[in-house]
């Protein structure tokens, strides 16, 4: 099911979106004032899970994310408006494991890697270990994002 973004409304605790007063599974986009798609975020159960994708009003890829439960899990990348890599990283249950930005000449300026001896990692092997970790889809460790280019939606 795809639905307009704005049709979505917060559930009475907060912690998920529902559509017509249930917890939202499907797809939900956001056009710009010429009916151009600038977003597609993807649901289950009322949580971003899945592919989340944003494009600049020119039609270029701006972000794109996988989710689940939620939370980053998998690669991300975002781009600066000229098209070049603004930030990548690799996520696992909502912790970032490595991330790099980049200028928009494409230069490093910025590298982080989640090391043993960083606070999250304990909270990662917590959430590994949960009934959650059990249950989240398996990061490939050579997972590569292709950006497709933008769909149009009726």
């Amino acid at each position: 099911m795809i639905v307009d973004y704005g049709d979505l409304e917060p559930s009475g605790d907060h912690l998920t979106l529902t559509y017509q007063g249930a917890d939202f599974t499907g797809t939900a986009v956001e056009k710009d004032q010429h009916g151009n798609v600038i977003s597609e975020v993807a649901f289950r159960d009322g949580k971003k899970y899945g592919l989340c994708r944003e494009w600049f009003p020119g039609g270029h890829a701006r972000a794109q994310e996988t989710y689940a439960f939620g939370v980053l899990h998998g690669e991300s990348r975002e781009w600066h408006e000229n098209g070049a890599l603004r930030a990548q990283g690799v996520y696992e249950l909502g912790i970032c494991l490595h991330k790099h930005e980049c200028s928009d000449d494409g230069s490093v300026i910025n590298e982080m890697t989640l090391t043993e001896d960083h606070p999250q990692y304990r909270t990662l092997q917590l959430l590994r270990a949960s009934s959650l970790g059990q249950r989240a889809p398996r990061l490939e460790s050579t997972s590569t994002i292709y950006l497709a280019p933008r769909t149009s939606h009726d």
